[in-house]
């Protein structure tokens, strides 16, 4: 199985366009539509590559327990 990946939006008349797939004519092809991300160039991940700023680092934790 190959698979082939094409970002492109759904038009007013809740239809898609697809061309330029790189299949012949006559292959049998699956289709899965995902919805993407809300936002453009959103991510899963929101806080990866925020600053941490440790505060104390080598202080014990919880020492009263």
């Amino acid at each position: 199985m190959h698979a082939f990946f094409i970002e492109t939006s759904v038009k007013k008349n809740k239809k898609l366009e697809l061309s330029d797939l790189p299949f012949q004519e006559g292959d049998r092809v699956g289709v899965v539509v995902l919805k993407l991300s809300a936002t453009p160039g959103g991510s899963q991940y929101p806080l990866r590559g925020t600053p941490i700023k440790y505060e104390n680092p080598t202080e014990p934790v919880a020492q009263q327990d």
